[in-house]
């Protein structure tokens, strides 16, 4: 019961967010838009397509620093240390 309520649900966001679409996509509604909303309107299309689409709507990325990064900051810590006393 609980899954097909989900189901449900799910059928129904999607149908008003369709109509929204619709209506953002109206050359009334885009003409008499700010800058400011386009952008956002604009950004949340985009990402919200992506999502739908399986693709990833952040890319971020970890670098483990490399032995060389390592020295390179031990030195610099050595000259600031001679330089503070």
């Amino acid at each position: 019961y609980r899954q097909q309520k989900k189901r449900e649900q799910i059928v129904k966001a999607l149908d008003i967010a369709s109509k929204y679409i619709e209506h953002l996509a109206e050359p009334a509604v885009i003409a008499s838009a700010k800058a400011k909303d386009s952008a956002i309107v604009a950004g949340t299309m985009i990402d919200k397509a992506q999502l739908l689409a399986g693709e990833p709507t952040q890319i971020t990325e970890r670098k483990e620093p490399t032995p060389e990064l390592v020295q390179e900051i031990q030195k610099k810590v050595i000259e600031l240390r001679k330089l503070t006393g």
